[in-house]
């Protein structure tokens, strides 16, 4: 049985933030079959404020904390209770973020910090003095969020690094074929866009296949009619790319469709959040991949309210969870 605890504990790498460990439990865990990994990935749109999403505690890097963050820095209530590193030092999380601090006090989270889109490391001094290659547009949230999504630091790519992981799972045969390797929950992404693989993306609460169309005569015969338009050779490049794109559109609906419709219902009380609907639709996916023939699968899942200005303490995405 899942547990929301378990799943954040199992399934998520949250980008620019928070790495989460034991995908190697997610068989156990999702009912799944003996060889089977899932990167669940939590995008944050926006900029993250990280200084407060960790924080030091020992007393001369709190003082310094408070020193630079002045009227930013979090105290008393808005902070997690002190959890300690490996190493012994003690840090605090942003109060919405408790649980990843528990998940961290544990050993099941790792913290990677000091991280980003840059070229090659990169000096202030450096920096001013354009001594080094920098990412284009450095400090543009949106431009970050693409080379966040590529991993490309300068300059422009048609694809995500997690589409480039799903050409080589199927070029590799390791997945069944027929269904992509990755699935967004929260619309299209770049991140999830390959040479060879296009992308499921899937609405959490909202049925997969047209609306419009039910097993009536009449319906089935527009069906037929629509499928009929859909593999028709128009000569015209445009259209042909939009009638491919519907049609796997269609058939990745009716295989995940299908299998999903075999799934048990899941007994985790996920939040009543964007972010829970998301999670919660993985959870389900994931509970059918032998139905689908998966064994790697990458998942796209995104929380928003991250590009502050002001008032960011009670702003931070965070807050919104």
């Amino acid at each position: 049985m899942f547990t929301r605890r378990g799943f954040i504990r199992i399934g998520a790498a949250t980008v620019g933030s928070l790495a989460l460990r034991p995908l190697g439990l997610l068989p156990a865990m999702a009912q799944s079959g003996p060889d089977y990994r899932a990167l669940v990935c939590v995008f944050l749109f926006g900029g993250n404020d990280s200084n407060n999403s960790v924080i030091p505690m020992d007393d001369a890097s709190y003082r310094a904390y408070q020193s630079l963050r002045a009227g930013l820095a979090l105290t008393g209530s808005d902070l997690s209770a002190t959890v300690h590193s490996v190493s012994g030092a003690p840090y605090a999380f942003h109060a919405k973020l408790a649980e990843v601090a528990s998940l961290f006090s544990n050993k099941e989270l790792a913290i990677v910090a000091n991280v980003g889109s840059l070229v090659q490391p990169l000096t202030r001094d450096q920096y001013q003095q354009q001594q080094a290659p920098i990412p284009s547009n450095l400090f543009s949230h949106s431009d970050q969020q693409l080379q966040w999504q590529t991993s490309v630091a300068q300059g422009n790519s048609a694809t995500g690094w997690a589409g480039r992981a799903a050409d080589y799972i199927a070029s590799q045969n390791i997945n069944a074929p027929g269904f992509p390797a990755f699935v967004s929950l929260s619309g299209s992404s770049l991140l999830g866009t390959g040479e060879e693989t296009q992308p499921v993306a899937v609405t959490p609460g909202q049925p997969l296949q047209l609306k419009g169309f039910n097993n009536t005569p009449s319906s089935q015969a527009r069906w037929d009619a629509l499928n009929s338009l859909l593999t028709l050779d128009s000569g015209m490049s445009l259209v042909q790319a939009a009638n491919d794109t519907l049609a796997h559109s269609l058939k990745d609906a009716k295989a995940l469709g299908t299998a999903l419709a075999k799934a048990m219902p899941l007994r985790t009380q996920f939040p009543k959040t964007g972010l829970g609907a998301q999670l919660k639709q993985v959870a389900e996916i994931i509970q059918v991949q032998a139905d689908l023939g998966m064994r790697r699968q990458i998942f796209f899942c995104s929380l928003g309210g991250f590009d502050t200005h002001t008032n960011e303490i009670n702003t931070q995405g965070w807050c919104k969870m």
